[in-house]
C-alpha cells in the first residue's frame, strides 16, 4: 500500500521594504535607540520591554514619564504593524561612556497582576467567567475574541490577582490566552489555532534550534492543593502512577470546598505530569507571529518539519 506524506515548500518573503518605527507618548525616538527588546506571549509570561536611548545632548531630559504609551511597529511592508504596545513603567539614567536613558516598560497584560479579585461563580462556563472578570475588573479592555469554552465550573477568588484567575481558568479549560495590543482578549482551546501566514525556516527567517525537547525534570505527578472554608482547612491530592514521587504544593483561595480543590488539584496534575516539547529559536525578520498559534518549525538537516505552539517572542 502506498503511504502519502504531506509536503511542504515555504516560499522566502519579499523583505526589501521591511522597517520599524518605536515612539514614546507620540515621541519618535527611532534615531535615538541604542539597543531594545520587546517580548510579548500568552499572558502567563513576562511580557516586558527595555530600550536604551542616546540622551548625550539632553534633548529628552524629563520628556517621558509613569504611563507614557510605548508603541514598537515592524513589519517586511513598510513597518506599520504594531507588534508591542504598552505603558512605561520606570526611567533610569545611565551615566557610562555616555549619557543615556534606560525605559523599561510593561504590556498592557501586566495590568491583569494589579487587580485583586473577590468574586464566586456557580455552575458557569468557563468563557462565560472570563468576560464577566473583562468586563468587571478591566475598564477599557474588550473580549471580542473569546472563544466559547462550555466546560461548566464552581469557583470562588479570595483576594487573587486577576492574571492568577486568568490562568487557572486556562489550566481548568486547556485554554490559551493573550491580550492584543488594542486591549482585546483572545482566548481559544490550546492546539486549536495554526498560524498559515508565518513559518520558521532554518536558513530563511532563522538561525537555530536550541534545546528541542521533553524536559522530565520539571514533571509532578503529585498535587496537593490547599484551601480554606470558614476557617476549616480545605485539602485535595490528586496523584499519577509513576515510579518516582515529584510532588507539587498549591494554596488557593479558590479552593473553598473538596470538589473545587480536586478541579484544581485534577487539572493541574494533567499539564505537570504530561510536560510538552519545548525550546526556542533564534531568527530574523519575523513579523507575523501569534501567541499561542501552531507554527510550523522546519530544519530538513534535523529531519524537523511539525508545528510548534508559541508562547513567547523577543524582538531585539
Amino acid at each position: 500500500m502506498r503511504k502519502e506524506l504531506p509536503m511542504f515548500v515555504w516560499f522566502p518573503q519579499d523583505r526589501t521594504n521591511q522597517n520599524w518605527s518605536l515612539t514614546i507618548n507620540g515621541v519618535d525616538v527611532r534615531n535615538r535607540v541604542m539597543s531594545g527588546k520587546f517580548s510579548w506571549g500568552l499572558i502567563e509570561e513576562d511580557l516586558s520591554c527595555e530600550v536604551n536611548l542616546e540622551n548625550s545632548d539632553g534633548e529628552l531630559l524629563n520628556t517621558f514619564a509613569e504611563n507614557h504609551i510605548i508603541i514598537f511597529k515592524f513589519d517586511l511592508s513598510g513597518g506599520n504593524t504594531k507588534q508591542w504596545e504598552g505603558e512605561v513603567e520606570s526611567i533610569k539614567d545611565n551615566y557610562e561612556s555616555n549619557y543615556s536613558l534606560k525605559i523599561i516598560g510593561s504590556h498592557y497584560t501586566t495590568r491583569a497582576a494589579d487587580i485583586n479579585v473577590n468574586k464566586e461563580y456557580s455552575n458557569s462556563a468557563i468563557s462565560v467567567i472570563r468576560k464577566d472578570l473583562i468586563s468587571t475588573y478591566l475598564s477599557g479592555f474588550t473580549s471580542n475574541n473569546v472563544v466559547d469554552n462550555n466546560d461548566i465550573i464552581s469557583i470562588k477568588f479570595v483576594d487573587k490577582p486577576l492574571l492568577d484567575c486568568f490562568i487557572n481558568l486556562n489550566i481548568q479549560g486547556d485554554d490559551d490566552c493573550f491580550v492584543g495590543h488594542d486591549k482585546d482578549f483572545n482566548s481559544f482551546i490550546k492546539g486549536s489555532k495554526t498560524n498559515d501566514n508565518q513559518a520558521l525556516v532554518i536558513y530563511d527567517n532563522i538561525f537555530n534550534i536550541k534545546g528541542l525537547g521533553v524536559d522530565n525534570t520539571i514533571k509532578r505527578n503529585k498535587v496537593t492543593v490547599y484551601g480554606e472554608a470558614g476557617g476549616l482547612p480545605i485539602v485535595h491530592v490528586s496523584t499519577s502512577t509513576q515510579t518516582r514521587t515529584r510532588e507539587k504544593v498549591i494554596t488557593d483561595s479558590a479552593a473553598t470546598d473538596e470538589s473545587i480543590a480536586k478541579d484544581l488539584a485534577d487539572a493541574d496534575l494533567d499539564k505537570e505530569s504530561n510536560p510538552v516539547t519545548e525550546g526556542s529559536v533564534d531568527g530574523m525578520f519575523i513579523p507575523d507571529l501569534t501567541p499561542g498559534y501552531m507554527t510550523y518549525i522546519v530544519s530538513p538537516d534535523q529531519d524537523i518539519t511539525a508545528p510548534y505552539r508559541l508562547t513567547k517572542w523577543t524582538f531585539n
